[in-house]
């Protein structure tokens, strides 16, 4: 679960993203009338009124605009909002790394509770020590038994899972180069202050606070940017089948 809700925030951010991107907007109109567009003029200078009516319309006009548009107040919303769904990517990664942690915690808690209550119950039975002490061994051999039979069983199913994702027929002889592992610095050798700065550097609790406290420091810079007016510029490109238009296609830009 934790691992799907990685993955949605990281598909949000890919939105956030796509939100920085200006706007593209095509339209297209049609308009037919029963009668011309028709009127008459006045000369402003002479006052006098041209009686014979004129039209600068086609009854019939097809229309087209293509148009590009981007807001800069937007665009620096957008921004702010792209940085803290990126938080929101790191964090849901946190929450995931501290479920790994949980539930290697819960199976070794479950082990050493397993073995405790196998003690517990073979003293309940037993008063003599070397008696104790035999069914512990037995009790361990079973286990070393156990464990043996499911590693074996591990490595087949891996091995089989192997060769499928490698597209081997199935039964296809392959061997697997096993290659020394490099060197891992043993704890020991280790500082335990510097072990105490790793610790706490890594714990995945804090840095998802850190991360949250980010966020709300950019959600701050948004309102502030919510408060200012917004400015637009534009461009397109028209065409316009009116017959009266000395051109019938030009593009215009503004803000």
């Amino acid at each position: 679960v934790k691992r799907d809700e990685m993955n949605l925030a990281s598909t949000r951010l890919d939105v956030r993203h796509a939100s920085l991107l200006p706007e593209v907007a095509v339209k297209s109109g049609y308009v037919k009338r029963n009668s011309r567009q028709a009127s008459t003029s006045l000369d402003i200078l002479t006052g006098r009124a041209d009686p014979n009516p004129s039209t600068s319309q086609d009854t019939r006009q097809v229309s087209g605009e293509i148009s590009i548009g981007w807001d800069i107040l937007d665009f620096g919303l957008s921004l702010v909002r792209a940085h803290q769904a990126a938080d929101e990517v790191l964090i849901a990664g946190e929450q995931w790394r501290t479920t790994l942690n949980r539930l290697l915690e819960e199976v070794r808690l479950e082990g050493r509770t397993d073995r405790a209550l196998g003690r517990a119950g073979i003293l309940s039975r037993s008063q003599t020590p070397d008696r104790l002490k035999a069914l512990n061994s037995e009790r361990e051999l079973v286990k070393v038994k156990q464990t043996i039979a499911e590693l074996e069983q591990e490595l087949i199913d891996a091995r089989a899972e192997l060769g499928r994702l490698m597209n081997l027929s199935p039964g296809t002889h392959f061997t697997i180069d096993d290659a020394a592992p490099p060197p891992v610095t043993p704890l020991a050798a280790i500082h335990p202050d510097e072990l105490l700065l790793m610790a706490a550097t890594m714990r995945p609790e804090l840095r998802e606070y850190l991360y949250r406290e980010r966020i709300n420091l950019r959600e701050a810079k948004a309102v502030v940017l919510e408060g200012l007016p917004g400015m637009r510029g534009y461009a397109s490109k028209d065409f316009n089948s009116n017959s009266f238009l000395v051109d019938n296609v030009w593009a215009s830009a503004g803000a």
